[in-house]
């Protein structure tokens, strides 16, 4: 089993610009577990350091190392994420041509999030009236309708990429 997890990291650390070929399901959902323990556990120790400055937190003067500390959390957290973003989006391209499909189809799963927040936002700023608590219903509605989206679209990934390996394609032959 580690020898499994080695592998698939070393794979997605050495074909991280590759988007061809295909990556098997075992591949994908390694790195995508390592990615997730090691975000959740840098999340947890960043949060835990940002709030050691708040303990001894005097007459309520915060202070400014707490917001420096902060920031270079978030900025580092930032930055790592920025420097798996092409590799963790080649991995899902291989990953789709495993079994079969276009990595084209991930525009779907991540720019149609983006495009309905940006809709949503757009038409919540032109029906915004001060004073008049209207526009909050319409901001739940939307908010609603966004995230029962992004949860269809969040499900519908997740069981394209629990398939196993489809037969030999123009991607390349089965692994």
């Amino acid at each position: 089993m580690f020898e499994s997890i080695k592998s698939a990291g070393l794979d997605f650390l050495r074909n991280w610009s590759d988007f061809r070929g295909r990556a098997t399901l075992g591949q994908y959902w390694w790195v995508y577990l390592m990615l997730y323990l090691f975000d959740t556990a840098y999340g947890t120790v960043a949060g835990l350091l940002a709030c050691i400055p708040l303990l001894s937190v005097e007459n309520g003067d915060v202070g400014l190392e707490s917001f420096v500390l902060l920031f270079v959390l978030i900025g580092f957290r930032g930055l790592l994420w920025l420097l798996t973003f092409v590799p963790y989006l080649s991995l899902s391209v291989r990953r789709l041509h495993d079994i079969g499909r276009s990595g084209k189809w991930l525009w779907l799963f991540y720019g149609a999030p983006i495009g309905l927040t940006l809709i949503c936002a757009l038409i919540l700023y032109l029906r915004y009236v001060p004073n008049d608590l209207d526009w909050l219903w319409g901001m739940f509605i939307a908010f609603g309708l966004l995230m029962a989206v992004l949860l269809s679209l969040t499900v519908w990934q997740i069981l394209w990429f629990v398939k196993p390996s489809g037969p030999d394609n123009q991607w390349g032959p089965r692994a």
